[in-house]
């Protein structure tokens, strides 16, 4: 279980602006949050305890943030100020593991890169009721089984894709993958891009509860290449898909 950091400064903020905030160890190098905005002042190395906890905004700022974004509680929203926007977060190769993972808590991707390489890996890990709202920038993914996005378990988590675009290469690479039980994909703006080999797939449900997944398409575009068996949406069992916009 990952050990919640900066108590101080979370009861501090409690008390004296009714939120909480809990930041990561100064010693990681990444600056305290003024008015509740972390900007990034330099390249960042994340320790594997850091967690964001709270009502949080991260400014990438055009810079790196290196390790996995561990969001435990509350809502944290990821942008880039930068004029390029160049910043970015990533996490060195390594199979099943996510550059961001929110666990019953709340992501928003408005601008900046999301990069992730590996077997199985994620640019964003869903759990426990969690909820991913991609309105820009982009989420970038390759090796075996990647996924641009991964809503996992029996309690409804939710992606909701208006803006941003997802980009996915290898074998079996997903731009959006449920798994589970009643995870939710709604999908009206930007792109999911997959490049596989010999299979891939816009999205991918697996259904192992009782109850299906529930896929809607609005708008944005889905597009998949790489094989025989490449699909722009593949359904399991008792899935729903919606579609009433897009181009597949």
């Amino acid at each position: 279980m990952k050990k919640a950091t900066a108590i101080l400064l979370v009861l501090t903020m409690v008390l004296s602006f009714g939120s909480v905030a809990a930041l990561a160890d100064n010693s990681t190098g990444l600056p305290e949050a003024a008015d509740g905005v972390i900007t990034l002042t330099g390249d960042v190395t994340l320790a594997a305890t850091d967690e964001f906890n709270g009502d949080l905004t991260l400014d990438l700022a055009g810079h790196t943030l290196t390790g996995e974004v561990y969001v435990s509680g509350g809502t944290l929203t990821v942008k880039d100020s930068s004029e390029g926007q160049s910043g970015k977060i990533t996490r060195p190769e390594k199979a099943a593991a996510n550059a961001v993972t929110v666990n019953n808590a709340t992501f928003v991707l408005e601008s900046g890169k999301i990069e992730m390489s590996g077997q199985e890996c994620a640019g964003v890990m869903l759990q426990k009721g969690a909820a991913a709202e991609l309105k820009g920038g982009s989420i970038s993914v390759s090796g075996i089984g990647a996924s641009g996005v991964s809503a996992y378990g029996f309690k409804t988590s939710t992606v909701t894709v208006s803006g941003t675009d997802l980009y996915a290469e290898g074998q079996g690479a997903m731009g959006i993958y449920l798994a589970g039980s009643a995870q939710k994909a709604v999908v009206s703006g930007g792109s999911i891009t997959v490049k596989g080999e010999n299979s891939g797939y816009g999205i991918e449900t697996v259904e192992m509860g009782a109850t299906g997944h529930d896929v809607t398409i609005s708008g944005g575009t889905i597009s998949v290449s790489g094989g025989a068996s490449t699909y722009a949406v593949e359904l399991a069992m008792d899935n729903t898909l919606t579609i009433s916009g897009g181009t597949l």
